[in-house]
């Protein structure tokens, strides 16, 4: 008996047949550009994948807050002079920004929630930036109310 299609199972006649991807030229079948149907095929095909830098037998076991680039001077020990270089050898396109920020939030979240016995560091520094965030949304209608030494 079906009840909104739904069974209690499957009898022998029934064959289920596995879920197939779509193919990549139903999915960007509006693109016709050959060099850009070639770039969004390689950027959604590396999804879920390594970075193209990890190699097992240097790095060991993968660790999604570490970045596996080449080497280059930390932010805090470059100078003045040597700072247009550095910011030069950055790369600033999205899929990188993002990459950076996610490293960033998995090293925060492995720091501060995921040990055994976390303090409740987590809690108020989320509770920080709700202020904060606030604050900020808020501080148009709150500029005016400032202390004034007379209020006649």
């Amino acid at each position: 008996m079906h009840f909104f299609g739904l069974h209690g199972g499957t009898s022998s006649s029934e064959k289920t047949v596995p879920k197939r991807r779509r193919p990549l030229s139903d999915i960007f079948g509006g693109i016709k550009s050959k060099a850009k149907m070639d770039a969004i095929k390689t950027w959604y095909k590396s999804l879920g994948c390594y970075p193209q830098e990890y190699n097992r037998a240097v790095h060991g076991p993968y660790d999604a807050g570490r970045y596996y680039g080449p080497k280059d001077t930390p932010f805090w020990d470059v100078k003045l002079s040597e700072m247009p270089a550095w910011l030069g050898r950055r790369h600033y396109d999205p899929r990188s920004v993002f990459a950076a920020i996610s490293r960033a939030r998995i090293r925060w979240f492995e720091k501060y929630n995921l040990p055994m016995k976390a303090k409740s560091t987590y809690f108020l520094q989320l509770a920080f930036l709700t202020f904060v965030f606030f604050y900020t949304i808020n501080y148009k209608t709150t500029r005016h109310h400032k202390n004034y030494k007379y209020h006649w």
